[in-house]
């Protein structure tokens, strides 16, 4: 994957692709509505067909995704064979569903989608992965992606939960349960793709290195400082933690109540595929050496 805006694209839809998946799972385990989860599969079905598409083409002639399907050892390969068994798990699921199955069956559907769903997103990530090239040597840049797809996952479930909650006919119970694990997750996950940040930075910075070309200097305070500072750290970290804090507080002195976040969930969930985006973007741009005439 060499196209930036091909990579952009792929890694925006992978992560909401993977956060609907991990929505759908929690859905399924926790009581919501059945009509609710399956649009949700629906959508990440979408999702991942979109990001995909996006992908085969920017080989120029997507045809030549055969070509990259016969070779098992490529970080490409991994990428498509982890966004198509993503598909098929999808697609398992609706038709377990659509056929009328048992709890018993399309929750452990769910949940392998949902596995596989954030592994597509983590395998786009990882298509980069170069062990001889300068700032795509190492495989904690796929850390970031794993930490935003849960954020987007967490958000997205917030987002059901909120709709969930508007039900008249759902029990009080099961809204306090949604409620609950809703906020929970969402006071946590927007953190954890700092962590992976934290962690691709150390690698870049004290780890071991093809060469000795600048990598963390050019993210931190170089060329690409801009992209990264204002993409991945700002609207992927600072921004979702600073929203989620808002969204605690306002349950809170409105004794517990969850309606009406609709909007900043649905904010949280677009910040988490930009931040993701981003950082990809400003990976990819880190391969590249930086040329200097003096």
């Amino acid at each position: 994957m060499t196209n930036a805006l091909s990579l952009f694209t792929l890694l925006f839809c992978a992560t909401l692709g993977a956060g609907a998946a991990l929505a759908l799972a929690l859905g399924e385990c926790m009581g919501v509505r059945a009509r609710a989860v399956k649009r949700t599969a629906l959508a990440a079905l979408f999702l991942f067909i979109l990001g995909g598409s996006a992908a085969a083409f920017s080989f120029g002639r997507p045809e030549l995704i055969f070509g990259v399907l016969r070779n098992p050892g490529t970080g490409l390969f991994r990428e498509f064979a982890s966004l198509g068994g993503a598909l098929v798990l999808l697609l398992l699921y609706l038709v377990l569903t659509g056929r009328g199955a048992l709890e018993r069956t399309t929750k452990p559907a769910a949940a392998l989608s949902g596995i596989a769903g954030t592994l597509a997103a983590v395998f786009a990530a990882l298509s980069l992965y170069m062990p001889w090239r300068a700032g795509w040597h190492t495989l904690a840049m796929g850390l970031p992606a794993l930490g935003w797809s849960i954020s987007a996952g967490a958000a997205i479930f917030l987002l059901i939960a909120d709709l969930e909650a508007r039900r008249e006919d759902f029990e009080e119970e099961g809204k306090n349960t949604l409620r609950e694990g809703a906020l929970r997750m969402i006071t946590f996950a927007p953190l954890l793709p700092a962590f992976g940040l934290l962690i691709f930075l150390a690698r870049l910075g004290w780890g071991e290195a093809p060469s000795d070309a600048p990598t963390a200097g050019r993210l931190l305070t170089g060329d690409l400082a801009l992209p990264f500072w204002m993409g991945a750290l700002l609207s992927g970290i600072i921004c979702p933690a600073l929203i989620a804090r808002a969204i605690r507080r306002s349950v809170q002195s409105k004794a517990g109540k969850v309606r009406g976040i609709a909007a900043p969930a649905l904010l949280l969930t677009v910040l988490a595929a930009l931040g993701s985006a981003a950082f990809s973007w400003s990976v990819l741009k880190l391969g590249v050496p930086e040329w200097r005439l003096f």
